[in-house]
């Protein structure tokens, strides 16, 4: 070999060492802290919060992002706005974007399709939680210009600039450039992973929406989500009731997950890549609930936005009584609600009372194809007031939703490829280890 081809091999051996893909091996995992937005490790966590203002603030995103996929599902309008509520309440990732990298926390959210931050330029957006991202000072950062060929973007003109819009649940339009961002996944094990994705840089709020995070991780199966360069993610969450639970982690790709560990069930999609799954059934403890199958005709939302799971009326009120039913609630001050909050079944007491978590039995919802998703007593009730637990589970007539809360101590992974979502029950603090 000559001195001039030896010294291109060496070149391209480095090149190799030093570039990251944006679609790593197979083998390469990626995995992240996840921070829940009303925790104590969160930059957004107010103490003056209690824990009636954080339910009260739960059920309000839960009912808000029903009546959005609701929405979606029937919206035959064409237009920029792509009509989204992000949930007020969630998991963040911590993500370096740009160069030089700046971190911001994003919400995670398995039901949006895009990518977007709160720019340096945005009216009435939140500054106080940290450095805010300036894509005019990013070397990596490349904005698109007109013709616009994404979807959700239009071109202004005037700027021959691609932006985009998005409406809320209160009716309240944010504005952003759309473009594309260098964004960093920073692994717990092994080297960190940058990847180029399509990223909306919202320049106006009209009004302060009051947002928990710094912008959205779209997750859906969609063209403009990060999911469109990878083939698998999951996500692992614990006690949503403890504020100082640390345990939270996202993963990125990896091997394929191992089938005898876990249950899984079909996905489709929706016209923005929400998941979509099939309820066949619900169970308390080894006996099934008696519900009409034909209530489960429509399929339900699995996402990682939505804290309570939002069920069809029939389903609800039969789950209601079959728990309220329960002997052991006897030893329980039922909590009696009127009006608007009558379906509410609520009790004296602590989630952390022993006796409840011993006598409550596991809720398991039941998929197409065998899947089941097994609920302990701190995924189906929560703490509503400091001495008040309610059911997790919320009868509408909007979209139905497999919320978070219930997917607590699993490892939800979206087999991209398959479209396949696998529940394996866990200790979410094993994945650090293994």
């Amino acid at each position: 070999m000559t001195p001039t081809s030896f010294f291109a091999f060496l070149l391209l051996l480095t090149a190799l060492a030093t570039s990251t893909s944006s679609i790593p091996s197979k083998s390469q995992r990626f995995i992240t802290n996840l921070i829940h937005s009303d925790s104590v490790l969160s930059p957004f966590y107010n103490p003056n919060d209690t824990i009636e203002d954080r339910a009260k603030r739960s059920l309000t995103s839960s009912y808000l992002r029903s009546a959005h996929f609701q929405y979606r599902t029937n919206d035959q309008l064409e237009g920029p706005s792509t009509d989204l509520y992000p949930s007020s309440a969630g998991f963040l990732v911590k993500i370096p974007m740009g160069q030089p990298p700046i971190p911001q926390y994003l919400l995670i959210d398995s039901g949006s399709p895009l990518a977007w931050v709160e720019c340096a330029m945005c009216q009435n957006c939140e500054k106080s939680h940290g450095p805010v991202y300036d894509h005019r000072m990013s070397s990596t950062y490349v904005q698109s210009k007109c013709p616009c060929y994404r979807p959700k973007s239009f071109c202004n003109w005037h700027e021959h600039s691609c932006e985009f819009g998005m409406s809320y649940g209160d009716g309240t339009t944010v504005l952003g450039y759309m473009g594309t961002e260098r964004v960093i996944i920073e692994s717990l094990q092994g080297p960190n992973s940058s990847w180029d994705i399509p990223l909306g840089c919202v320049f106006s709020i009209p009004v302060k929406v009051g947002l928990h995070y710094q912008g959205i991780l779209g997750l859906a199966d969609h063209t403009l989500s990060i999911t469109n360069q990878i083939r698998r993610f999951s996500y692992c969450v614990g006690n949503l009731g403890d504020p100082l639970y640390g345990s939270n982690f996202f993963i990125l790709d990896g091997d394929k997950y191992n089938k005898s560990f876990s249950s899984s069930t079909p996905y489709t999609l929706n016209d923005d890549g929400a998941y979509q799954v099939k309820l066949d059934g619900v169970s308390i403890g080894d006996r099934k609930i008696n519900i009409d199958p034909n209530v489960f005709g429509k399929q339900f939302i699995i996402d990682s936005g939505t804290p309570y799971t939002m069920l069809p009326p029939a389903a609800y009120y039969a789950i209601r009584e079959a728990v309220s039913s329960l002997s052991f609630w006897g030893l329980f001050r039922k909590v009696k609600y009127t009006g608007n909050l009558s379906w509410k079944l609520c009790y004296s007491g602590k989630l952390t009372n022993s006796f409840f978590q011993k006598s409550m039995p596991t809720v398991t919802f039941h998929f197409a194809e065998g899947a089941d998703l097994v609920v302990d007593p701190t995924g189906t009730f929560y703490q509503a007031k400091a001495n008040e637990i309610c059911l997790g589970m919320v009868p509408v007539e909007g979209a139905f939703i497999i919320g978070i809360m219930v997917q607590q101590f699993h490892n939800v992974v979206y087999e991209l490829e398959e479209k396949r979502i696998y529940f394996d029950p866990m200790d979410c603090s094993w994945l650090i280890y293994n």
